[in-house]
């Protein structure tokens, strides 16, 4: 029979300090189009939208933080929202949202969130 322990203490979690420290960074630039990866198996297809206008994929973008939500009497109305760090040369963060009417096929970002 085995058992765990663990042989430290554990520390506690982390808190981030996200107070506006820094003036928006220089955007990182989109480079490259994006190819999904298909959701092998499913009946879903990907679509990635924190793309550039042109489909190009932005490299050096420091993260996103997506969520989504799909409207069950109309599903084909979506919308999604995100925490923004343009790059990962500044602290700067924003959050920002999009909608689709046709269930993902266009999106339409509605602009950054004030906090």
């Amino acid at each position: 029979m085995s058992t765990w322990s663990t042989a430290a203490p554990i520390d506690p979690p982390v808190t981030h300090d996200e107070r506006p420290t820094q003036a928006p960074g220089t955007p990182a630039t989109a480079r490259g189009p994006v190819t999904p990866l298909p959701a092998v198996g499913t009946p879903f297809a990907p679509v990635q939208v924190n793309t550039d206008g042109n489909g190009f994929n932005v490299i050096g973008d420091a993260a996103n933080e997506p969520s989504i939500a799909v409207d069950p009497t109309a599903p084909n109305r979506i919308v999604i929202g995100w925490r923004q760090f343009d790059t990962v040369a500044s602290s700067f963060r924003q959050a920002g949202a999009s909608v689709s009417w046709d269930g993902g096929r266009t999106w339409r970002q509605t602009g950054p969130l004030d906090a």
